[in-house]
């Protein structure tokens, strides 16, 4: 971001944030702790959905069965629905280990830390770093205002 001689403050565009988050599905960056208790809360509870459903769906199925012995179609029914539960869960693992990792280097570690048990939770717990890191600005935005004099910036 740099302003040329001949160009005033209503010219100057600035770059996106780099604190704006747009890949949930990789491991670079960080998050702040709020970010990721919000994450471990989202997928805390869709998994408690999906797998109370699969309860219910499996107690439904029982049920049916004792109806209906020879219904093969319910029976590749209920495999492919579990099926997808059990997918939607993985997933929802993944992208909370994902986050763990993020949330890992905000306090400045390897992302490998996470498969320590007990240590990991210390981290993932911990605050997170205030200043920029080796993996990242800080996610937490400052604050602090600031004035910019438009003839400091012509003189430059």
């Amino acid at each position: 971001m740099a302003l040329e001689k001949n160009s005033n403050l209503k010219s100057l565009r600035l770059d996106k944030s780099r604190n704006i988050e747009t890949h949930y599905f990789l491991t670079k960056g960080r998050i702040s702790l709020k970010a990721f208790l919000l994450r471990l809360g989202f997928v805390l509870v869709i998994i408690a959905i999906a797998i109370y459903g699969l309860w219910e769906y499996g107690i439904w199925f029982i049920q049916y069965l004792e109806e209906h012995p020879n219904d093969s179609v319910a029976a590749q029914s209920f495999v492919i629905i579990s099926s997808v539960i059990y997918l939607l869960v993985v997933v929802m693992l993944v992208f909370l280990l994902i986050q763990m990792v993020k949330r890992v280097h905000d306090v400045n570690r390897s992302g490998w830390n996470v498969l320590i048990p007990l240590y990991n939770l210390y981290l993932v717990f911990s605050p997170g770093d205030k200043i920029d890191n080796d993996y990242g600005v800080n996610p937490v935005e400052d604050k602090t205002p600031y004035f910019i004099e438009e003839e400091n910036l012509k003189n430059n």
